[in-house]
């Protein structure tokens, strides 16, 4: 039975060489940098401005071997993930706070570099829905996934997430905080660990013009196998 299995599977791979390269990504896997990081919160809003720094937080589920940034504000707890193919944030308003982000006008930077991009993403879910790429899923076009128009539900919290982003596109290296991958072995290395990335987001605070900005800082850098 096993031979038999065996052929059929051969034949396939024959006949069909866009089921040998499914087959191939499927026992490879995807490469993900997950990075160590720490991070600051600045929340502006008519001339008044908020810093404050992230608590590093580790959950159960997490796949990441670092903790995920959380930062606590006046606003509300927003948490803060990054790896070399996603992007996360959601946050959790304080009571009688609302904050509706216009995810179209976010910019990512270098700081110190004079680059500035505008955030794009191949995939996104926002205000409860995914969108895609659908030119070609597997590979990040220059034109990103629109983002849509903010909807109400995002006055009472927003979880945003960013699925294979352009933030690697602010470094020589190609991926985020300059991090360098090989793949045989798997191992990564950051060139100059301390660098960091900012992400500014502008929006309605309390229904005034605002603007939250997180900047992040990567310390160290570990390289892993996805196979979803």
């Amino acid at each position: 039975m096993l031979a038999r299995l065996h052929k059929l599977a051969l034949a396939c791979l024959i006949a069909w060489p866009a089921a040998a390269s499914s087959m191939a990504l499927l026992f490879s896997g995807t490469p993900i940098i997950d990075y160590d990081m720490t991070g600051t919160l600045v929340v502006e809003s008519e001339g008044a401005r908020e810093q404050v720094l992230a608590r590093l937080d580790t959950h159960p589920q997490q796949v990441s071997p670092f903790p995920h940034l959380l930062f606590g504000s006046s606003l509300g707890l927003i948490r803060f993930r990054l790896d070399s193919l996603g992007l996360d944030i959601h946050l959790a308003p304080a009571d009688g706070r609302s904050f509706i982000p216009l995810w179209k006008a976010a910019t990512v930077e270098h700081p110190g570099s004079g680059i500035s991009l505008p955030l794009q993403c191949q995939s996104l879910y926002v205000d409860g829905k995914w969108s895609w790429n659908k030119k070609n899923p597997k590979e990040h076009l220059a034109e990103g996934v629109p983002f849509p128009e903010p909807g109400s539900s995002a006055a009472q919290a927003f979880p945003m997430n960013c699925m294979v982003h352009n933030l690697g596109r602010l470094f020589e290296s190609g991926l985020p905080f300059g991090a360098e991958l090989t793949r045989k072995p798997l191992a990564v290395r950051l060139a100059g660990p301390g660098s960091s990335l900012c992400l500014n987001v502008p929006g309605q605070l309390d229904g005034r013009d605002a603007r939250l900005r997180i900047c992040a800082t990567g310390h160290a850098a570990q390289a892993r196998l996805s196979y979803h």
